[in-house]
């Protein structure tokens, strides 16, 4: 079986966020596909249906925390948009205001293409 090209598996993100991140994932080329839930995206990204799953505004961790495992247990990565873990501990905030991305492969490679984007939309406000 020949492997999967992955520049034509879909880039999932946050419908409120497409228009924003289209450009920033795949540039001219690719797909990019909105979807609601956040288990639903981080599901999609282990199936191979999706390369990359990224979320650039608040979003609760519990609405994240069980995706996040189940990635990392096949071998996946999420992290925040600023490249750091996520923190779960119960002394921290319940909302990540640092974007996310999950990815099963090519991790480094998007966030280096979002990372920086995140950061001056962030910088201007």
């Amino acid at each position: 079986m020949a492997p999967v090209c992955r520049q034509f598996l879909p880039k999932m993100v946050s419908l409120q966020h497409f228009r924003m991140l289209q450009y920033s994932i795949v540039g001219h080329t690719g797909k990019v596909t909105g979807a609601g839930g956040a288990g639903f995206k981080t599901i999609e990204v282990i199936r191979g249906k999706a390369d990359v799953y990224a979320h650039v505004t608040l979003i609760k961790k519990w609405d994240i925390c069980a995706g996040e495992a189940l990635l990392n247990a096949v071998g996946g990565q999420m992290k925040t948009l600023k490249n750091t873990a996520i923190d779960y501990s119960k002394e921290g905030n319940p909302a990540n205001t640092d974007g996310l991305l999950a990815s099963m492969h090519h991790f480094d490679h998007y966030m280096n293409k979002l990372g920086p984007v995140f950061t001056a939309a962030n910088e201007k406000h």
